[in-house]
């Protein structure tokens, strides 16, 4: 797994699609690889967007643990179209 996330900038785990143990590796390698992960509620755009934009604003993975809003705050955030 750890080639398959050669380049990558965020990984996004859709809630609906994964089980423990996927979640629980990915968020292993993520971490030896310091790449940021996110949870996305469903592979909806809208929450998929929601995910990256947490990731890449050191955030709450999981959405319903964040409880701030989801503003345009610089760096790659403002490439993020809401």
């Amino acid at each position: 797994m750890t080639s398959a996330l050669d380049g990558v900038d965020v990984v996004v785990i859709i809630k609906n699609y994964q089980k423990h143990a996927t979640s629980w590796l990915v968020k292993t390698v993520c971490s030896k690889l310091n790449i940021p992960m996110t949870v996305s509620n469903s592979a909806g755009l809208s929450s998929i967007e929601r995910a990256i934009w947490r990731a890449v604003n050191s955030k709450s993975a999981e959405e319903s643990s964040y409880l701030g809003s989801y503003t345009k705050s610089g760096g790659i955030a403002n490439e993020i179209t809401f």
